[in-house]
């Protein structure tokens, strides 16, 4: 199943779409849409997930996951029709806005390091990630995606320095 064509040639932007965070008995939808992506990791019950619709449509999907007693943001996707439009920024400032007072990892491409600095995450040296997630940076690093960094963004009321 393809998803409609959207961007510049309808005059869409970022602010035509419905970013909300969905119930787990929604979950399944944005599975539906990981699917399309070609990502196939599952969403665990207790996750935050967060997309943009229009319509019926995702186009994009961001979760956090509880792991090892922290936070962690993974699978942000957005539809290609729908990148470099804003929508990404709009979805990351939905998803502060329900992320806990936990510690939170992403492993991210250094490419994005920019991006997920907009609400408070910092690159740091991989052997400060929790030991599951030091073990799925090397294996992403040594792997399909050896680009990817890690990055932190502190519990709230954490002293950083």
């Amino acid at each position: 199943m393809r998803l409609p064509k959207f961007g510049y040639d309808t005059g869409m932007n970022a602010q035509d779409f419905i970013i909300e965070t969905l119930k787990p008995e929604q979950f399944a939808q944005a599975q539906a849409f990981y699917a399309l992506m070609d990502y196939d990791y599952p969403i665990s019950p207790d996750s935050r997930v967060v997309v943009a619709r229009q319509g019926t449509h995702i186009y994009a999907v961001v979760r956090i996951s509880p792991e090892e007693g922290v936070d962690v943001l993974r699978g942000f996707m957005v539809h290609p029709d729908a990148q470099r439009q804003g929508l990404g920024t709009l979805m990351l400032r939905e998803l502060e806005t329900s992320m806990g007072v936990l510690t939170c990892y992403c492993l991210p491409h250094s490419w994005l390091d920019g991006f997920y600095s907009q609400i408070g995450f910092e690159t740091i040296p991989a052997n400060q990630l929790p030991p599951g997630l030091y073990r799925r940076w090397q294996n992403l690093k040594d792997g399909p995606f050896p680009h990817v960094i890690a990055m932190r963004r502190p519990a709230k009321g954490e002293d950083t320095k």
